[in-house]
């Protein structure tokens, strides 16, 4: 809908036509129109569009629809200093680790990418450049034109940012992390003993007590500590726990 109505806002189109392209530019890659004629503001939603993608389990590439929603809650939350929540359910901490890194590697490639086809093509707009690697990377096929032009190394460098858009994310999450999540309910002298030893050794942990001071004293080695007054269902999920392995 967002791309839809931005798209409309900066292109003399139709609602259908904003709709489609809108769509497109997540992972099909057809277009209606001459992308090459579209205005600036038009062409970068158009590449913000391509370098998310859509969600996951689908055949689109860029970073996807889930990674931004992660990125946005932790930023979120660091800047009013609360625990990650979505819809009032806890976010593993590292599921923000794992976005942040798959921004910035998609941010990366999209960079060194553009700055290495500039060389090779020194003769195209820059606008156009950035649009094709984008393209490129989020696997879409969208194009201003430029394609048929480019130089075989400028072919070559599509083609292996193309690869790295459909294969990084899949890479970097090829094995399960070693780091498991734990969930401890009650911080005694043993539960608070394993709480710590845990953390040391890097794994991630949930805790859980009804004493506050406890609590605030894990929240040294973990962000994911909560008061707790009843171990009800909804209580439970609220602080994430059931996402432990």
């Amino acid at each position: 809908i967002f791309g839809t109505i931005m798209l409309k806002l900066t292109e003399n189109i139709t609602w259908l036509g904003a709709l489609f392209n809108s769509v497109s530019a997540r992972t099909a890659g057809f277009s209606t129109f001459n992308l090459g004629d579209f205005s600036n503001a038009g062409l970068i939603i158009m590449m913000v569009l391509m370098f998310i993608g859509a969600s996951p389990g689908s055949t689109a590439g860029g970073i996807k629809t889930t990674t931004i929603f992660v990125l946005f809650q932790g930023v979120k939350s660091s800047a009013i200093d609360k625990s990650e929540k979505a819809f009032k359910y806890a976010v593993p901490k590292n599921a923000f680790k794992k976005a942040a890194v798959i921004t910035v590697i998609g941010i990366t490639v999209v960079l060194t990418g553009t700055f290495l086809m500039s060389l090779f093509e020194p003769n195209l707009e820059i606008k156009d450049i950035v649009f094709e690697i984008v393209s490129a990377y989020g696997t879409v096929g969208d194009s201003t034109g430029i394609t048929p032009s480019i130089s075989t190394a400028s072919k070559i460098l599509s083609m292996l940012v193309m690869f790295i858009g459909r294969l990084g994310e899949i890479m970097f999450n090829k094995s399960k992390n070693d780091n498991m999540t734990y969930g401890i309910v009650g911080l005694g002298r043993f539960g608070m003993a394993l709480a710590i030893d845990l953390a040391e050794s890097g794994s991630e942990i949930i805790a859980l007590d009804s004493n506050e001071e406890k609590v605030q004293a894990i929240r040294e080695y973990t962000e994911n500590a909560f008061i707790v007054k009843n171990l009800e269902k909804k209580t439970l999920i609220e602080t994430g726990i059931q996402n432990c392995d």
